[in-house]
C-alpha cells in the first residue's frame, strides 16, 4: 500500500534541512506523534545526514488486528538518510522504518525540491509492505492512516517552523 504527501514550505532546501537536522525538531516530532518514549541520533557528514529515531507507541489507535501482534505497546525505528545538495540544490532521502515485532515495514524516499528562490516542495512516497499471508493486506490497510498522519504531522511541523 502506497502513501504520499507533497507540501510546499516558504524556506530553501538547505534550510528545511537545517531543520530536519536538529534533535530539538526530531524529538519534538516524535512528542506530537504520541510517542510514549523516544530517542533520536543525527549524523551530520559532508553532503550527507542520517537521522534515526526509536519510538516506543502505544498501540490503543491501532487496529484490533495489529495489536494481537504487538502487544500492549511497540517500537518504531526511523531512519532517513539524506543526501544533497545537488547543482540544483535536490536533497534525496531514502527512507525506512522498521517496526519491532510486527510483520510490518515501511520504505521509500522523499524529495526537498527547489520551487522558487525562497521555497521548497517536499514530496513524500512511502510504500507499506506487511509479510503476512492472506492478511497481509488487510495489515498495511489498517497501518496506512497511522502511516499517513505520521508523515502529516511532520510537514506541519515543518510548515510552522517556516513561518
Amino acid at each position: 500500500m502506497k502513501v504520499t504527501r507533497n507540501a510546499t514550505y516558504a524556506l530553501t532546501p538547505e534550510l528545511v534541512m537545517d531543520i530536519l537536522a536538529e534533535e530539538d525538531f526530531q524529538n519534538e516530532k516524535c512528542r506530537l506523534t504520541y510517542a510514549l518514549s523516544w530517542d533520536s541520533a543525527i549524523q551530520v557528514e559532508r553532503n550527507r545526514v542520517v537521522i534515526q529515531t526509536r519510538r516506543v507507541m502505544p498501540t490503543d489507535p491501532l487496529p484490533e488486528v495489529a495489536r494481537g501482534f504487538v502487544g500492549e505497546t511497540f517500537s518504531i525505528h526511523e531512519t532517513q538518510t539524506w543526501t544533497g545538495p545537488d547543482d540544483r540544490g535536490l536533497f534525496v532521502a531514502e527512507l525506512r522504518v522498521h517496526v519491532q515485532g510486527a510483520p510490518i515495514s515501511v520504505a521509500g524516499a522523499r524529495r526537498l525540491t527547489p520551487k522558487d528562490a525562497a521555497s521548497t516542495h517536499d514530496q513524500i512516497d512511502l510504500k507499506i509492505s506487511a509479510s503476512i499471508p492472506i492478511i497481509g493486506r488487510k495489515i498495511e490497510e489498517a497501518a496506512a492512516p497511522a502511516v499517513a498522519a505520521g508523515v502529516d504531522i511532520e510537514t506541519e511541523l515543518l510548515a510552522k517552523r517556516a513561518e
